[in-house]
Formats: structure tokens, sequence, C-alpha cells
């Protein structure tokens, strides 16, 4: 981990998004975070790489990214 972790609320002013979005995101799994406890971080680069997913044709999930069961799928099949 590099740098400072962010909040929902950073996140979303970066994606210009709303912040129930970032959140319904995080718990559908769509968007990587980190979780503390109660609370929820993320980290810049987990965020720029799945936002970079997201611009990927054909690219998966309700949000249009990165979804941790897909990455277990994957690594189950390598």
């Amino acid at each position: 981990m590099t740098g400072r972790l962010l909040t929902a609320t950073e996140v979303a002013e970066r994606l210009a998004v709303p912040v129930s979005w970032v959140r319904e995101s995080t718990r559908s799994g769509a968007m990587p975070c980190v979780r503390l406890g109660r609370y929820v971080r993320f980290e810049q680069a987990e965020v720029e790489a799945w936002l970079e997913g997201c611009r990927q044709p054909g690219a998966r999930s309700l949000f249009g990214g990165w979804r941790a069961s897909d990455e277990r799928r994957i690594l189950r099949a390598a």
C-alpha cells in the first residue's frame, strides 16, 4: 500500500458520482476496498485499476468492472 487511503466521499468526488453509488458498488463487491472493522477505505491505485477495467470492452459486473469473485475464478483456473 502506498499513500493515504481514500474515503467513500473522496472516491465519489474523483469519479463524479454520488457517495451512495460508491457505497453500493462496494457492498456488491464491484469496487475494490479495504475493510477496517466497520470502516471502508479505498487505495487510490486499486480504484484507478478498477476504473481502467471499466473502460475495457465487455467488462463484466453490474457496475462494469472488477469483482472479487472474478479474481478468485481466474486464480483457480491458473
